[in-house]
Order: C-alpha cells, then sequence, then structure tokens
C-alpha cells in the first residue's frame, strides 16, 4: 500500500529510485500523528462530513535536516 503513495508516483515522473524510497542518502520523509476527534472535511462540491480522525503533519526530513511542521487550525 505504500508503494502506491511513494515509489509508484516517483516512477511515473521518472524519479523512481530517486524519490519515492527510504534507501540510505536517499530518503526525504514526512512524519505525521494520527489524531482522533471531530474534524470537519469538505469535498470539492462543497459537502462536509465529520471524521472521527485526522492526520497531522509533525515534520519533513530533506536531504538529512529536520523541519518542524504546525497542524492547519481548524
Amino acid at each position: 500500500m505504500l508503494r502506491r503513495v511513494t515509489a509508484s508516483p516517483a516512477a511515473c515522473i521518472g524519479l523512481g529510485g530517486e524519490l519515492g524510497t527510504l534507501a540510505p542518502g536517499a530518503a526525504d520523509v514526512s512524519l505525521f500523528r494520527l489524531v482522533e476527534g471531530e474534524w470537519p472535511f469538505r469535498d470539492s462540491s462543497g459537502e462536509e462530513e465529520i471524521g472521527r480522525a485526522r492526520l497531522e503533519p509533525v515534520a519533513v526530513i530533506r536531504a538529512g535536516r529536520r523541519y518542524e511542521c504546525a497542524p492547519a487550525v481548524y
């Protein structure tokens, strides 16, 4: 499943092996935290639904350097 959002899209844009891999020296990683609660989610037609959990960004690791993230305010 993870391949569908990592290696496969990288291969589609001709960057397989450079992006979408956790190989030593190649990994750029987004870290998320699963948070439970009630969250409004709106689709492209404006319909809203309440979800019971969401992923919040924690940090991005790019070229070996960690960058902290702040979640969006709802």
